[in-house]
């Protein structure tokens, strides 16, 4: 059963915010957006569906890309309530506010509605590079009755639970982990179906199954199977061919699905997914990146796991192996690099995860006897040495890893950690891995934060290499995603 709370966000009790005497906009999938500036936007807020002993948080939710860095400020009553340094935010990035120093943890004194203004300034960080022209940031305001992602007062109980009970048995239910590109998407949805395949516990596929029918780059997957194959001429059906190969990331859990819940509707549904994986592998490309070992590759022998195609299973495995042998350079594991000798991105905590954690979900798909299982397995074995060797004393790696000098980064080595315990339950790797990724979880749980989502995430790339060697840092669903993964494969 769901907490309570959890269970009122599902409903919509949660209200969203909603602007007065502002004009709202509706940008993608018509979700209601207000634009911040310097001149306040006044914010109404219901009081969440909590009784008793609450944390009270403001959750603001940017509405689309933003290249700009800005500083946003909330006031109440007049008074200064908080700031949120923001630097790049990707779409539907969210933000927490503390609100206990100005309502208490008492939810029953809390007003019924929740009075906010809240203005957006520039705020020059010396970030040149990433920068373009456009506006402050937006924010989502309302998601009606449906779960999307949206601007909110919600709510957090104050119990006896660690901070992973908290992400495990909260967060990844809730609309906070809503995310907008594919490849975030994918971490999320695979994180829950790790979870659900190792403990068996029902919430996690519910959980799963709104999300892969919610809206985001390549949604919805569950619910569109019905039409089989209509989908691809009926009005609303997202072609992922159209989009970056990185938007196949969810259809992995829907192969999970598949094997573990098969209709035919799915099947045929995964039939087409499966075409065009196949379609944008075959595409001839200027450049190779590691995403494709988790993003395409994986999704494809999850497919062909889930459809009992041989043939697919080649083609996944031929997918990831060469961006092994055109990303993976001795001690450079490089996130792109271009067919003109341009690489970017080397070493980069995150590019090393979609690497190795894309290697091994990919390899365990496989069937035991098929001979790209033992390639990826001995690839895998062959990067393990670099990978312990430069895990920092506390558990994590540096956002990039050769760099010791500078903050660590926790959903790249998430990500790194997950795939070394895969590998070492699979028996690929030995016993020094697993405990690099035992260390490794114990020390991410400190970077929870207090409504369950992961922090200390580095930006997402097109912030540029030197926006992610400060000691900046996000929240982020994807990283909470991949914490996930590397719980499950833990258990």
């Amino acid at each position: 059963m769901l907490p309570t709370h959890i269970q009122a966000e599902l409903k919509a009790q949660e209200t969203a915010a909603q602007a007065e005497a502002v004009q709202v906009e509706s940008p993608a999938f018509g979700l209601p957006a207000i634009q911040l500036s310097e001149q306040p936007v006044q914010l109404r807020f219901a009081k969440p569906s909590v009784s008793g002993t609450a944390r009270p948080l403001l959750r603001l939710v940017n509405s689309k890309d933003c290249r700009r860095t800005a500083l946003i400020r909330v006031f109440c009553q007049d008074q200064l309530v908080g700031q949120l340094d923001v630097q790049i935010p990707a779409q539907w990035a969210s933000f927490i506010l503390d609100l206990t120093k100005v309502l208490g943890q008492n939810a029953d004194a809390w007003p019924e509605v929740l009075e906010l203004a809240i203005v957006a300034q520039e705020n020059p960080v010396g970030l040149v590079e990433s920068l373009q022209p456009g506006p402050l940031p937006r924010l989502l305001v309302g998601g009606g009755q449906q779960f999307l992602p949206t601007s909110a007062w919600v709510a957090v109980p104050v119990e006896a639970v660690s901070p992973l009970q908290r992400m495990l048995g909260d967060f990844l239910h809730s609309r906070a982990a809503t995310d907008y590109l594919g490849w975030m998407i994918g971490c999320t949805t695979t994180g829950l179906s790790d979870l659900y395949r190792a403990t068996g516990n029902e919430l996690y596929v519910q959980a799963l199954k709104r999300m892969l029918a919610g809206v985001g780059e390549g949604l919805p997957l569950e619910g569109m199977e019905s039409r089989g194959e209509r989908a691809v001429k009926e009005p609303g059906y997202i072609d992922l061919l159209n989009q970056q190969l990185e938007s196949f990331a969810p259809v992995a859990a829907l192969a999970h699905l598949q094997q573990t819940q098969p209709t035919p509707e799915r099947a045929r549904f995964l039939r087409i997914l499966g075409q065009q994986m196949i379609e944008t592998a075959r595409t001839e490309r200027d450049f190779l990146t590691s995403e494709g070992c988790f993003t395409l590759a994986f999704p494809l022998a999850a497919t062909a796991r889930a459809l009992d195609e041989p043939d697919w299973f080649d083609i996944a495995w031929q997918e990831c192996a060469r961006r092994w042998g055109f990303l993976w350079r001795g001690e450079q594991v490089i996130q792109r690099a271009y067919s003109d000798g341009r690489v970017s991105m080397v070493n980069w905590a995150r590019g090393t995860a979609w690497l190795a954690l894309g290697t091994a979900q990919t390899a365990l798909e496989l069937p035991a006897n098929h001979s790209g299982r033992a390639d990826l397995a001995s690839r895998l074995s062959a990067v393990a040495p670099l990978l312990l060797q430069r895990q920092q004393s506390g558990g994590l790696w540096s956002v990039f890893t050769d760099r010791p000098d500078l903050p660590a980064e926790t959903s790249g080595s998430a990500g790194i950690a997950a795939g070394l315990a895969l590998g070492a339950k699979a028996g690929w790797l030995g016993d020094k891995a697993l405990h690099a990724a035992q260390r490794c979880g114990e020390a991410l749980e400190s970077f929870i934060e207090p409504d369950g989502c992961l922090g200390g995430v580095s930006q997402h790339n097109p912030a540029s290499e030197i926006a992610l060697q400060t000691h900046y840092r996000i929240r982020a669903a994807w990283g909470a995603g991949l914490y996930a993964q590397l719980i499950a494969a833990l258990v």
